[in-house]
């Protein structure tokens, strides 16, 4: 699958800077950048079943943390781990077939941006032989968290980067941010210490972009 682009998955506990290293990704390159998530689909689906406000699940994380049932004392975080854990009874891999699937769509999508450093008419892109437009796409992940992801990553020629934060204070043994400790640092093929300033940490991905 996918053949010919560029492919990069995070994995990161909560804090350490995921949405904004997917930012810097988004302004630093010059082609196109197709960003998804395997929690996109279970967002998506509790909206559609609950009625959601899409600010509790998709706006700043601290929103997540407000109580969708105050009396049972359920919060947003519960409930989108709850659900997207209840769905993978039935079908282990559903949420990481919806990601595919999403995903596929955009790689057989026919629109792209021009690279800023090909010099050609855009209506004959496809007719030039020598350009390959799936070349300048890159499918960003924000958000490997479980070992069947990560498989399916490894298997789909994803490369994979592990940020962490050295003065990260926030805490949560939930399965989601635990079931990858065990994998040693050397099954990631980058990592990244956000620990320092925004400027830092956009050398570091700068420097990660001309890797990958």
């Amino acid at each position: 699958m996918l053949d010919g682009v560029k492919k990069l998955a995070i994995h990161g506990k909560a804090k350490t800077g995921k949405n904004t290293v997917a930012k810097l990704i988004h302004e630093i390159c010059d082609y196109d950048v197709y960003e998804t998530a395997f929690a996109l689909p279970v967002k998506n689906e509790l909206i559609n079943i609950f009625g959601i406000h899409q600010n509790y699940l998709f706006g700043p994380s601290e929103k997540r943390q407000e109580f969708y049932d105050p009396i049972k004392e359920i919060t947003y975080r519960d409930l989108l781990i709850q659900f997207g854990e209840f769905c993978k009874k039935f079908d282990p891999n559903i949420w990481i077939k919806k990601t595919e699937k999403n995903i596929l769509k955009n790689y057989f999508s026919p629109g792209f941006k021009q690279p800023k450093d090909i010099v050609i008419n855009q209506n004959s892109l496809y007719l030039n032989t020598l350009f390959k437009p799936n070349e300048y796409k890159l499918f960003l992940i924000t958000d490997l968290r479980f070992m069947r992801e990560y498989e399916w990553l490894k298997k789909e020629g994803f490369k994979i980067l592990k940020l962490t934060r050295s003065n990260n204070d926030y805490s949560n043994n939930d399965l989601s941010e635990t079931e990858l400790d065990s994998l040693a640092d050397d099954l990631f093929d980058y990592h990244v210490d956000n620990d320092r300033t925004i400027d830092d940490l956009s050398l570091k991905v700068r420097d990660l972009l001309t890797k990958l």
